[in-house]
């Protein structure tokens, strides 16, 4: 069981109706805006190429950038990827990081210690943006997270 799931006793849902229990968060970017979130790193390898994946759980909305969307509920998550293989992974990886060393009064640590200490769930907020997919990818749309400051 993930760290962000939380224990039920079966005996209180038992005279709950079908609809009463929660539906299961979601797994989508959120719209562009200001949230605070919780952010777990971890090393992953994805299709042969090394990455950083930046695990995310939305836990309130700050504001969003368009009024008229509907804002994601507490608890929903998405993650960032950064490919560590090619320049532009790591630059936009760096950029993450020297923020998250700022907020955890880190100086100049190696990428082994943001790793370290992000292992655990930091409470960050950040500027959530999209960013269009390339090539075979055009159709999606992924996440970017700017102006991160540790909560």
């Amino acid at each position: 069981m993930s760290a962000e799931a939380k224990m039920v006793p079966i005996e209180s849902l038992m005279d709950a109706s079908i609809d009463d229990i929660k539906d299961v968060p979601g797994f989508e970017i959120p719209p562009v805006g200001r949230y605070k979130l919780g952010l777990k790193l971890e090393v992953k390898k994805i299709n042969e190429h090394p990455a950083i994946e930046a695990a995310l759980v939305v836990r309130s909305v700050v504001e969003l950038k368009n009024k008229e969307e509907a804002a994601p509920e507490a608890g929903s998550k998405f993650s960032t990827l950064f490919m560590m293989d090619n320049e532009f992974g790591q630059g936009f990886f760096k950029e993450m990081a020297k923020a998250l060393a700022a907020g955890l009064g880190m100086s100049n640590p190696k990428v082994s210690e943001i790793l370290a200490r992000t292992a655990s769930v930091v409470e960050i907020e950040a500027t959530v943006g999209h960013k269009k997919g390339t090539g075979a990818n055009s159709d999606k749309i992924y996440g970017q997270l700017s102006n991160i400051t540790v909560a």
